[in-house]
Parts: structure tokens; C-alpha cells; sequence
């Protein structure tokens, strides 16, 4: 808090203090904050106050965020063993804690790019991937027989989000036009797998939240220039549309 560094922002800003007594921590939030476990305490380490409690004086810095913190060591179930940027970060099991990993260790490669991804994967050099990959690349992948590619839900939305202070966007009639006029089967086909939103942004995926009753978009473009023309829109003879007066 006392530094403001970006990365812990969010985490930050809504503490007012932190108490500490014994082996309890209380935190005082400036408000109430539904979200604290989820953002908050998932976004704090618990750092060895040996080393950082004399930095950035010990090393001739300025600033904390500058410090590389060059030998790191690591306190969970993997030792750090060595990074090099760009490219890779090595970790060792630590096999005296108390929940080992079966892997004796394992490399967090650098791969800027979903095809690159791909092509690790198929010529054997990595074994999962971090982040998902295209329908077309995870079919490509599912052909060869030493590989499994899963399929998982997601809550992740697709959107468009126009801004509303400024024309026509500002017109709800215009907004609702749009709304037929905008086709969204051509975007499900082209990721795969995808489910179109109804009223909601909502998930089907998460029912308990989700309302099932809710109409799905309907793609007319005589229903939006319906609306336009209630609204009092026209055309001109280039079919340029008019806005009303």
C-alpha cells in the first residue's frame, strides 16, 4: 500500500488497514466488498519479511517494483530453479513438503502464440497448454493418436459494447434496430461449440443464475427497419439512412 505498485491495485484499494496479532490477521476494508476472497486475498503472497522489509534501501533502489529479486527460492511444493526471460521458468519438486508433487519438476515454456502452441504439442515438446486453443487447432491436435483434447464449459462472453453517450447509440430505438439487424450464428460457427446469448449475458451454463424464459435474439433486418421507421428514421434515395428531425 505504501508503495502503490499497479499489479495490486485492485487487490489494494479496498483495504483501509491490516492488523496483526499472534498468528490472526485482520483486515479493515474501506467498505463492504462482496468479492474479498476471490479478488483480494487470492491476489496477496505472504513474502519472506527478512529480505523484503530492507528493500529497495539494500539494493540501491528507489522503488521496490524495481528489484528483479535475482535468487528467488520458492516455499510451496516446487523450488524455483532458473528462468530465462522470454523463454522458459524451470521448478523443482520440493519433496519435504508436506503435500510433494508426484512430478519430480517441470518447464513453464514462453510460446507467444496459439498456432505455436499447437505445434509444440505435435512435434512433442510440451505437454499442456495454458491457455485454449482455436477450434481448428484442437481438431487438427484430436487426429493424432498420442494426444486427448477436452472440451470444458465456460462462462466467457463474447460482446460488443458500444458507447451509449454518444449518436446514434444514445437512441434506444437505434439500439434496438441493431439488436435484429446484428447476426450472430456466423460468430457461434466460427469458434465452435458456443451458445448464443438470449436477453442476458448470462450463461445457460450457470442455471442457477440464468432465466431460461428470456426470448433469444431475433436476426430480422425487416423487424429493425420496422423499429427504425416507428422511431422516424427514413432513407434517402441511396439508402443512406436519415436520422429523425
Amino acid at each position: 500500500m505504501k508503495w502503490n505498485f499497479p499489479n495490486f491495485k485492485e487487490t489494494l484499494d479496498v483495504i483501509k488497514g491490516v492488523e496483526i496479532k499472534d498468528w490472526n490477521i485482520r483486515f479493515n476494508l474501506k467498505k463492504p466488498f462482496a468479492p474479498f476472497f476471490f479478488i483480494t486475498l487470492t491476489g496477496l503472497f505472504i513474502l519472506p519479511r527478512h529480505i523484503w522489509e530492507k528493500i529497495p534501501q539494500s539494493v540501491g533502489l528507489k522503488d521496490p517494483g524495481k528489484y528483479l529479486n535475482p535468487n528467488p527460492i520458492g516455499s510451496g511444493p516446487f523450488i524455483f530453479g532458473h528462468w530465462r526471460k522470454g523463454q522458459e521458468i524451470y521448478f523443482k519438486a520440493n519433496k519435504d513438503h508436506f503435500a510433494a508433487p508426484v512430478l519430480n519438476d517441470f518447464y513453464f515454456k514462453i510460446i507467444p502464440s496459439t498456432d505455436g502452441l499447437a505445434g509444440a504439442i505435435e512435434r512433442g515438446e510440451i505437454d499442456i497448454v495454458q491457455y485454449p486453443l482455436t477450434p481448428v487447432l484442437a481438431e487438427r491436435l484430436r487426429e493424432l493418436p498420442f494426444l486427448q483434447v477436452g472440451n470444458t464449459p465456460s462462462h466467457a462472453v463474447y460482446e460488443m459494447r458500444p458507447d451509449l453517450e454518444k449518436k446514434p447509440f444514445d437512441d434506444v430505438n437505434f439500439r434496438k434496430a441493431v439488436y435484429h439487424a446484428f447476426d450472430r450464428r456466423p460468430f457461434i460457427n466460427y469458434y465452435g461449440g458456443g451458445i448464443q446469448a438470449s436477453n442476458t449475458p448470462i450463461t445457460p451454463l450457470s442455471k442457477f443464475w440464468h432465466n431460461p424464459n428470456l426470448p433469444a435474439p431475433e436476426y430480422s433486418i425487416d423487424k429493425a427497419k420496422a423499429v427504425l421507421q416507428r422511431a422516424g428514421y427514413t432513407w434517402d434515395s441511396q439508402g443512406n439512412l436519415c436520422f429523425p428531425l
